[in-house]
């Protein structure tokens, strides 16, 4: 086996020694540079050939020969550039143009010989359909026919038999380089396509390996995200309802307390258990927040529905219940309602809740200037407008007045509340068919909408 590989290691080394570029050429460049030092070394034994057959030197032969000789050197160096420069001038000049030179036609000889240049024609087509071994062989064939022809006919004794057998030789060489060149750079970029093939294939089979656990991880977090939501949501609402009972309890002992059931208490004892009321209801009141959100949020919140609800009372109720949050305040309270509002369909309580929510924020959150309160019909529709004077909402806060237990920097400076009051009015409106949105410009106020229609499909299909 080792004396069968020998002639292969021995002949690339030997291509190596007359062919390979300098190592300080590129990797990506040492194709094109190699192809440069092998055009140049055809060339030198293409005008060695010719001066050795040649009787009379001539000397733009001579003056081309040593042109080889320094464009092969430079090509096998980082000046390949002007290498490949020298060659290509080279076979602009006619150097070779009494090789090329038809002769005379009247001889047949001289005919047969000037057309001999033109059976290069198959190479040339074999360069196209075949592989630089097939070229050789065309190659080959052709030199042998132009040997052999004088013993066929002795008429066609060439007269420069040497020159055409010689263009035969360098064309196939020139071809064969040219096609052993294209056959490497296309081997080279088949390697690199599988190889970046291969790598694509990976990384897309490595991506959807990823993909698929990425999402079977998600998909445990969210059904662990729900779980806790769901297990979060039934204990805030299990607790919410056991509390409740308890602290309304204590509100109304308190209140007998005060109005003397249990027995006389003085006027220090009345002021002190309105305080405990006072908180009592606060802390009920948060409660129920928490509750309403808690069933909001589980699906489980259930509407009482009724066909009679008149607007203009709950707009009145409400505007009369806010007249102590306007105590020592300089505000007034303006109104622009609608005398005779259609009946509508909704839950009378939760409607109550809902504009209750948006009157009792603006007179909080406002300290001088007015609120001002508007109901009209518009196309079936009703629109409560609650406008107010007060510090505004800055924009970086707008997403938090709907977010649940959150609460933007005034509402934490005022420190009431679980910011569930908002969020919990817009779902009602939502649940009722309608929608809660508000406009604001800080130091000019805020403008609280809410939409509800009179005839909500959305109740009627729950009915």
């Amino acid at each position: 086996m080792a004396a069968a590989t020998a002639p292969d290691s021995f002949v690339k080394q030997l291509d190596n020694w007359i062919l390979s570029p300098s190592s300080s050429i590129p990797e990506l460049e040492r194709r094109d540079a190699r192809l440069v030092t092998s055009l140049a070394f055809v060339l030198v034994i293409s005008f060695s050939l010719r001066m050795l057959f040649e009787s009379t030197l001539d000397i733009v032969v001579v003056g081309s020969f040593i042109a080889m000789i320094i464009s092969y050197t430079l090509s096998r160096t980082t000046y390949r550039k002007l290498a490949a420069g020298i060659i290509i001038a080279l076979l602009i000049i006619p150097s070779l143009s009494n090789l090329l030179a038809i002769p005379d036609s009247s001889n047949l000889a001289d005919w047969v010989s000037g057309r001999a240049v033109w059976l290069a024609l198959p190479m040339v087509l074999g360069s196209i359909f075949f592989s630089w071994r097939g070229i050789l062989v065309i190659g080959i064939g052709l030199f042998a026919t132009i040997a052999l022809m004088p013993n066929f006919n002795d008429a066609l004794i060439f007269n420069d038999m040497i020159g055409s057998m010689a263009i035969i030789g360098i064309l196939t060489a020139l071809l064969v380089l040219a096609q052993r060149h294209r056959f490497f750079v296309e081997e080279d970029r088949r390697a690199e396509l599988i190889t970046a093939n291969k790598a694509l294939e990976d990384a897309r089979n490595n991506l959807e390996k990823r993909v698929d656990e990425r999402t079977a991880e998600l998909n445990v977090a969210l059904q662990a995200a729900q779980h806790a939501d769901q297990v979060k949501s039934a204990f805030l609402a299990s607790m919410s309802h056991e509390l409740r009972t308890p602290l309304n309890s204590v509100i109304n002992f308190t209140k007998f307390v005060v109005k003397g059931v249990m027995g006389p208490v003085t006027e220090r004892q009345t002021d002190t258990l309105n305080k405990v009321i006072a908180s009592g209801q606060h802390l009920l009141s948060l409660i129920n927040d928490v509750l309403d959100m808690s069933k909001i949020e589980s699906g489980s919140l259930n509407l009482f529905i009724e066909d009679d609800v008149n607007p203009n009372e709950i707009l009145q109720t409400i505007i009369d219940s806010t007249d102590s949050l306007l105590i020592d305040k300089e505000i007034e309270l303006k109104r622009d309602i609608q005398t005779e509002l259609p009946m509508m369909l909704a839950d009378r309580k939760r409607i109550t809740q809902i504009l209750l929510n948006v009157v009792s924020n603006a007179c909080k959150f406002t300290e001088e200037g007015f609120v001002k309160v508007s109901a009209h019909l518009e196309n079936n529709t009703l629109l409560v407008t609650v406008q107010d004077t007060g510090p505004g909402i800055a924009p970086e806060d707008k997403d938090a007045v709907f977010t649940s237990f959150k609460q933007t920097d005034t509402g934490l400076r005022q420190g009431e509340g679980t910011g569930l009051g908002m969020p919990i009015s817009r779902n009602l409106a939502e649940a009722h068919g309608g929608k809660l949105w508000f406009e604001s410009e800080v130091g000019q106020g805020t403008t609280f909408y809410v939409e509800l229609p009179v005839k909500s499909d959305v109740l009627k299909a729950m009915m």
